[in-house]
């Protein structure tokens, strides 16, 4: 899991966790929350080791994106719209699951959705024969698995159609039943284009203006580039960093050479490779370890909690590459400029035979 979406989540956990009880008396789960929280913060102010190789590469080829007009992809949303199919089941798990077979044409020549496209669920609207609702646990944006032909007990059923499956988790308290019915509406969106700033160190406060939002460039230190966004959605972030040096020629990790501990003890921590990914964390602690590297937890405690009472809390989010920034870096991000909206039914024949399973 990414330490950008390990961090949301201890920091949603503190968060319930803080409303349910006196600021000033923090529970032993809470504080191994902000024990885990403290360790990863700190982390990524610490001197990394590096471990890294220079490679020749083509951004034209690196970067995916739709190459369809938008009369194309109207025929690929009416199509998608008009033959894909829900289902509800529950797994052998006990998990109740919502999947979603979105059916595109045999046209849409593209083998990876993941590389181009996401999809998220907006609202679910299903219900069971006693009128009990489906609730979502989730609106977590995911993306398709790879699209393949369609195949029912080995023949090939729709060969005018390739497919993509999304799962949604459902709250298990409703029970499935042959008289499921409703219907689910979802937002799919897909890369038109590539935007990208090219910058260095003396860029440094900067702002810049991408796809109807501004990037303002905070900081850089280190393998790092610290960024804010004024305007964009947190979840809605997906950019990377290409760090190059003075021959244009990016960095990448020497994974064939690292030696990972696989013995970690509390004395004996991993090495703390370079890496490369995201990190998002909160202005204002940002500022505190930044200021001071070797803040306490009792420190990062006090003002953590400070910080979940404000009503707004603006976050940085912080770029890796494998080897530290001594020229130009590029900071790349998807604009996803090609997106619908689609509700599809619940047909009873199937949910009649999800119940069944």
């Amino acid at each position: 899991m990414k330490k950008q979406t390990i961090f949301l989540i201890l920091l949603f956990l503190i968060t319930l966790t803080l409303k349910a009880q006196n600021l000033n008396k923090i529970s032993a789960d809470s504080l191994e929350l902000y024990k885990t929280a403290y360790k990863l913060i700190k982390s990524e102010f610490d001197k990394p080791v590096y471990n890294y190789i220079y490679e020749n590469y083509e951004p034209q080829k690196v970067f995916t994106k739709i190459n369809l007009s938008k009369i194309e992809m109207a025929e690929v949303f009416d199509s998608l719209q008009a033959n894909s199919s829900i289902s509800i089941n529950k797994t052998k798990y006990g998990n109740v699951v919502l999947n979603l077979l979105a059916r595109f044409p045999i046209s849409f020549n593209y083998n990876d959705l993941g590389k181009i496209g996401r999809i998220s669920i907006l609202e679910c609207k299903l219900y069971n024969g006693f009128n009990k609702k489906f609730e979502i646990k989730t609106f977590e944006n995911a993306n398709f698995k790879k699209l393949k032909p369609e195949y029912e007990n080995g023949k090939l059923v729709a060969n005018n159609y390739i497919y993509g499956m999304l799962q949604t988790y459902l709250e298990d308290t409703t029970e499935i039943d042959p008289f499921c019915n409703g219907t689910a509406k979802y937002k799919i969106s897909f890369i038109s284009n590539n935007f990208a700033i090219n910058a260095n160190k003396s860029d440094i406060l900067k702002s810049y203006s991408i796809d109807n939002d501004t990037i303002k460039l905070i900081d850089v230190f280190e393998n790092k580039v610290v960024i804010e966004y004024l305007h964009i959605k947190l979840c809605d972030f997906h950019g990377y960093l290409q760090n190059t040096d003075s021959m244009g020629r990016r960095a990448k990790t020497k994974t064939e050479s690292i030696e990972y501990n696989s013995k970690t003890t509390l004395d004996k921590e991993p090495i703390n490779y370079a890496n490369e990914g995201n990190f998002t964390m909160p202005k204002e602690i940002y500022e505190l370890f930044k200021n001071n590297p070797e803040v306490t937890l009792e420190e990062f405690i006090s003002k953590a909690i400070a910080v979940e009472k404000s009503e707004s809390i603006p976050f940085y989010v912080i770029l890796h590459s494998p080897a530290p920034i001594n020229h130009n870096f590029t900071i790349n991000s998807p604009v996803y400029g090609f997106d619908r909206e689609f509700e599809v039914k619940l047909a009873n024949k199937t949910a009649k035979a999800s119940a069944k399973k």
